[in-house]
């Protein structure tokens, strides 16, 4: 049974540990099994002389070929009731890129945003565990995780509403941060201009600016 958590879990041995490992522009990342022939969070068992942390950093790179920055948030685990055991799954942040070694189980890394990773899931195996893990990455990722996770810029997703499909278009599918703050100059009229860049599906490289008003209309927009 999957349930949502925010600390490692102290009552039951940990015995395997996964993670959602994100990209610096908020992508995730994933491996693909080539024996169960699908995506999969990256992780695996605890062995004997290793803790939670030292296990990640080896199926980290045995899997995926990626180092993780030392901030890992718990956001779900799995209780295998027959052995007594939990399974952890975390999210992080990707610190660097390292070579994939050869003679495991995946066969490289996968990079999507969490929708599109969700749809390839299910189109392979349905609704299960492996959606519901995304699902609570994502939410744990854009309710707060962030800052943690090293990212000073907090991600905002709008509402689907009316109103905002009508004034915003354009961000309704997507996450969005603030990047900066500029102030326009025009005769006697001085506004300041807030920056926002979009992260989501749509994303296309570019950034937006709308003033400090509508920022903070973006901002109560937030669902």
């Amino acid at each position: 049974m999957l349930k949502p958590i925010n600390e490692f879990p102290k009552d039951k041995k940990i015995a395997s540990i996964h993670s959602v490992a994100i990209t610096e522009d908020g992508l995730v990342i994933m491996a693909w099994d080539k024996n169960e022939k699908g995506l999969t969070t990256i992780g695996g068992r605890i062995e004997n002389n290793e803790d939670i942390h030292t296990a990640l950093d080896r199926e980290t790179v045995e899997e995926a070929g990626i180092i993780l920055e030392s901030v890992r948030i718990p956001f779900a685990c799995w209780y295998w009731e027959n052995t007594d055991i939990y399974t952890v799954f975390v999210v992080a942040r990707v610190s660097k890129y390292v070579p994939l070694p050869d003679g495991f189980e995946t066969t490289g890394r996968v990079v999507m945003n969490f929708e599109t990773a969700r749809q390839v899931v299910t189109r392979l195996e349905g609704n299960g565990l492996r959606t519901d893990v995304l699902k609570l990455a994502e939410e744990a990722y854009l309710k707060g995780a962030t800052t943690d996770l090293g990212n000073k810029k907090l991600l905002y997703r709008l509402k689907d509403n009316q109103e905002n499909r009508f004034l915003y278009p354009n961000l309704m599918n997507d996450r969005f941060r603030i990047i900066g703050n500029h102030v326009l100059i025009k005769d006697n009229y001085e506004d300041e201009l807030i920056q926002i860049e979009s992260l989501g599906p749509a994303y296309s490289g570019g950034h937006i600016y709308v003033s400090r008003n509508d920022i903070q209309k973006l901002k109560n927009s937030v669902g």
